[in-house]
Formats: structure tokens, C-alpha cells, sequence
């Protein structure tokens, strides 16, 4: 298992993500993520791939062109990508690499927003 501590460099046209999801408290205190719901994950890129891989995404690399950068925000499926569990992170934070194929779109008002 990875930690908070290691480096993971994509290859490829893949992006790493780290999920940004607003999270719900019931009345209890018990945290209830959006990702309990069937519906797209927003996360902020923090780091592109070397684009030496194929694919079906025809664009120039790295993705620019299209707003995907270090530090954009994406919009991808519940299911994209491959999760990566981090021993001192919560599961609700754990980073994804996902394919540029798997980008669903890009939201405009938070590029290099904190």
C-alpha cells in the first residue's frame, strides 16, 4: 500500500486525480460520501502521464489544448480509472488514474484553484 509520502508518476495518457467530493454528515455524525450515488466524481489533476501509449484521444499531448492541466478540474464516471489506496489517507481521498478517454469534461470555474 502506497503512502502519503510516495511519488506516482503517470505514464501514458493517463492523468492522476485526487477526488473532490462533497460529503454529507447525517444527524448521527456519520460521514456520507456523493460517492454512495450513481453519478459523475469531480477531482483536481495533479499530475499528467508522458503520452507515449495508445489511444482514441487524436489531440495534441500533454491535453492543454482542451483546458487539462496540473491543477484543472476533470469530471469523470464513479467508476473510472484505477483507485489507489493510501495507508494514512481516508478512502474518500484516495488518488485515481484515470485515462483521457475517461475525462467526461472539464470544469472551467476551478482551473488552479486550490
Amino acid at each position: 500500500m502506497l503512502t502519503s509520502r510516495d511519488t506516482v508518476k503517470p505514464v501514458g495518457k493517463q492523468l492522476l486525480v485526487r477526488p473532490l467530493e462533497a460529503m454529507k454528515i447525517s444527524k448521527g455524525g456519520i460521514v456520507i460520501p456523493d460517492t454512495a450515488k450513481n453519478k459523475p466524481l469531480l477531482g483536481k489533476v495533479i499530475a499528467v502521464g508522458d503520452g507515449l501509449s495508445e489511444s482514441k484521444y487524436v489531440g495534441k499531448w500533454p491535453p492543454t489544448e482542451i483546458g487539462i492541466e496540473v491543477g484543472t478540474t476533470v469530471i469523470f464516471d464513479r467508476f473510472a480509472g484505477v483507485e489507489l489506496p493510501v495507508d494514512d489517507l481516508p478512502e474518500i481521498e484516495f488518488p485515481r488514474l484515470i485515462h483521457i478517454d475517461e475525462v467526461r469534461g472539464v470544469l472551467e470555474g476551478r482551473r488552479k484553484s486550490g
